[in-house]
């Protein structure tokens, strides 16, 4: 048997469930995304990062290098944050998204601060980024900051599955 809680994650760590209130009283529920998910999805965007980057980087010369690379993050984040219903593509391959804590989409202001986040994440041994494996609400830093969640972008409960009879 699953244990579901509103707004509380179980003492066992099964599935949360949260409820946020739109600016237009709607109610959205959402699952947050794992810890293991999480990490995946930043490995495999660094991974992609890393290329864009090493191949531009390299074209332009070296005395640009920390400036176009983050650049090129802040725009790669912003398009897929923006533009792809807060997926990126290591986000799309894990099944994961990240949403505003009040459902609104995000904005170029909201990617700056969780951009700058990651990098406040990242200063102190990476504890930023390991906060959301024990948060009560499984945000890091950069999400509190940002106030955003990452979430199932389809949690189990709403898959549907259908049988041939």
């Amino acid at each position: 048997m699953m244990d579901v809680y509103m707004g509380e994650i179980s003492a066992r760590g099964f599935i949360m469930y949260e409820e946020e209130k739109r600016k237009n009283d709607t109610t959205i529920e959402y699952v947050p995304a794992s810890f293991g998910n999480r990490l995946v999805a930043y490995l495999i965007d660094g991974f992609i990062l890393s290329l864009i980057s090493g191949v531009l980087v390299g074209a332009s010369g070296r005395g640009e290098s920390f400036a176009l690379s983050t650049l090129i993050g802040f725009l790669y984040y912003w398009y897929f944050w923006t533009q792809q219903d807060g997926q990126s593509p290591g986000k799309s391959i894990m099944k994961i998204k990240v949403i505003k804590t009040n459902g609104a989409p995000m904005t170029a202001g909201d990617v700056l601060l969780r951009f700058i986040g990651y990098g406040i994440s990242g200063m102190f041994f990476a504890l930023g980024f390991l906060w959301a494996a024990f948060d009560a609400d499984s945000q890091g830093w950069h999400d509190k900051l940002a106030g955003t969640y990452v979430v199932e972008a389809e949690p189990e409960s709403k898959k549907k599955k259908y049988v041939t009879v």
